[in-house]
């Protein structure tokens, strides 16, 4: 949010981002994604699900929870576009997540809108799946 925030008033934005696990869709449709029930049980965040989300997001308007600052994930090629301009962007996430299913399709945003992409997915045995999306 940060990072477009500062790009949206004309801000120089970090040279970098590392983010962890990111929470990439607070939409009410966040929580219809087949690893927010496939790995139930295996995030080590299990009260994620439909509640935590409708409370994370009961302050914002319907546009506001489909825009690109509280859903990421939905946010459109040229809406990525501010990173492509020599930010790099490292993003670290589980295969086991209840979120991975966001954070592959915010990744594949982002490497569709040019940027300078690291993806590291880690597997249930600790096992670490990295490659570069770009």
């Amino acid at each position: 949010m940060l990072s477009r925030y500062l790009a949206d008033i004309d801000q120089p934005g970090p040279g970098a981002l590392a983010l962890s696990g990111p929470w990439c869709d607070l939409s009410p449709t966040s929580t219809a994604r087949p690893s927010m029930t496939k790995n139930y049980g295996t995030d080590y965040i299990p009260w994620l699900g439909k509640l935590s989300s409708r409370s994370a997001s009961r302050h914002y308007s319907m546009k506001a929870k489909n825009g690109p600052y509280i859903a990421p994930a939905k946010a459109s090629v040229e809406e990525w576009k501010y990173l492509a301009q020599g930010q790099k962007v490292y993003i670290h996430a589980g295969q086991m997540e209840l979120l991975i299913d966001e954070i592959r399709i915010t990744a594949k945003g982002m490497q569709n809108a040019g940027v300078d992409l690291t993806v590291v997915e880690v597997s249930n045995g600790g096992q670490c799946q990295c490659g570069s999306w770009r």
